[in-house]
């Protein structure tokens, strides 16, 4: 499998620690998730954070008093470092996988959430493919580029990583053919843009 941008570096993007955590970006965006992920969880709840760098989103939500388990997963090993100290204490786990190849059956967590992420990737099919496999009930994605309704635009940065802004009948489709019901957008503002997708 080819080495993406985010398995090369070598350093942290974002904040690293929990310090960092409270001047964190997309203020609103995160609440709405938050809110959303507490309002359908309990202490039975088992929750991963596809794509969670240090630790932040799983940090927030034990913080706002979310009772069910945090799974953390990355491919980056020095953010999920970080990620194991920021949550040291908390009912959290953390596990070093490329997301497009997840050695965990079949809806193994009752929440998938995948936060800015795809937009980052070459595509999101493998991605989203892997990730819906998992969910048990709901899929939370989460974008900072939102979706038009034009073709696919994939941009390649010349640093290693992609800009993507994808058709949104598509991303719709894809992931309705995993077996979920149609899109609701929980959140949108200026670019980002929050999707609830419910399994059949």
């Amino acid at each position: 499998m080819k080495e993406t941008f985010w398995q090369k570096i070598d350093h942290i993007i974002g904040p690293a620690t929990v310090k960092d955590f409270e001047a964190v970006g997309q203020q609103e965006t995160r609440n709405k998730i938050e809110e959303y992920v507490l309002s359908v969880s309990d202490e039975k709840t088992k929750l991963l954070d596809a794509g969670c760098n240090t630790g932040v989103e799983g940090y927030r939500l034990f913080q706002k008093g979310f009772k069910g388990s945090y799974h953390g997963m990355d491919s980056n090993k020095l953010a999920l470092d970080y990620a194991v100290k920021n949550l040291n204490g908390k009912n959290a786990s953390f596990h070093h996988f490329d997301l497009s190849s997840i050695d965990f059956p079949d809806r193994k967590f009752d929440i998938v959430l995948n936060k800015d992420v795809i937009e980052h990737a070459e595509h999101y099919n493998d991605i989203i493919k892997e990730l819906c496999r998992l969910t048990g009930s709901y899929f939370i994605l989460s974008m900072f580029i939102k979706m038009h309704d034009k073709d696919d635009f994939i941009k390649l940065e010349r640093n290693g990583y992609h800009h993507n802004r994808y058709n949104r009948q598509k991303l719709y489709a894809f992931v309705e053919s995993c077996g979920f019901i149609p899109a609701k957008i929980l959140y949108e503002k200026n670019e980002d843009e929050i999707l609830l997708f419910e399994r059949l």
